[in-house]
């Protein structure tokens, strides 16, 4: 009986010694774990010296490349794409009209560019207007001129300013700079002053309204300009006729 138990209890063990399993793992980091669950790192998909030898290869050659195409690119000039730059242009004695008037005892000539078009208009002995339009799309641009003849009256730079002032306020509400910036106008045989204000509004037909006044040969000339670019053509344009080519001459 005693030995029956014996050889029951020797075939249990070795029935579950079957069942119990140690894997021999090598995990990630490459060190080797014993363990009685499968392992769950193939172990024949781990780098082998000779693959670590190839990757050391390629990662050379690519290091190799890089270090060449370094070469190349400082042996070869770079060429730098220049700056797009609006140069303003003004206009010539080949592309001008002159405008002529005759104001009571004075006769007013204004070189205009050939490009705008003009309406003028004598209303009295005191008061001539001109209107200067560039209908160019990119270059649309707009210049209201009034000779007003004060009676002799002379003007300082100061009172001048002080005109600018007053003309320019009416702009201050509907512009960004909320304030008028008075600035010095530079004009052949005379003086001038202005002040530009850029329209707070959404999509203005004009961005730009530059309001000034010059005194010359006894004349005040009051001005009005419009444009949509302080640095274009047509701005500087209509600003050089003002400051250079307006001529007074009494008759």
């Amino acid at each position: 009986m005693k030995l029956t138990l014996l050889i029951i209890l020797l075939f249990s063990c070795l029935c579950s010694a079957k069942k119990l399993e140690i894997h021999k793992c090598i995990l990630a980091n490459g060190t080797v774990s014993f363990q009685e669950e499968k392992c769950t790192v193939d172990v024949y998909h781990l780098k082998t010296p000779k693959d670590a030898n190839k990757s050391k290869k390629i990662t050379k050659k690519k290091k190799l490349k890089h270090q060449l195409a370094k070469k190349a690119a400082k042996k070869t000039p770079q060429i730098k794409r220049a700056k797009k730059t609006t140069t303003a242009r003004h206009f010539t004695a080949s592309d001008k009209t002159s405008l002529n008037a005759s104001v009571g005892r004075y006769r007013i000539r204004l070189s205009l560019p050939k490009d705008w078009k003009y309406f003028n208009k004598v209303y009295s002995q005191k008061l001539y207007h001109v209107k200067m339009i560039n209908q160019n799309k990119a270059l649309q641009a707009s210049l209201m001129i009034d000779f007003v003849f004060p009676d002799n009256k002379n003007f300082s730079q100061k009172e001048i300013n002080d005109l600018v002032q007053l003309l320019g306020s009416r702009f201050v509400k509907k512009s960004q700079e909320n304030q008028v910036n008075i600035q010095n106008f530079t004009v052949n045989d005379g003086k001038g002053a202005l002040a530009t204000f850029t329209s707070n509004q959404y999509m203005p037909k004009y961005r730009y309204t530059t309001k000034g006044a010059i005194f010359k040969n006894k004349w005040l000339i009051q001005f009005t300009l419009l444009s949509n670019n302080l640095q274009g053509s047509s701005h500087h344009n209509a600003l050089y006729a003002l400051s250079q080519t307006i001529k007074i001459t009494s008759s």
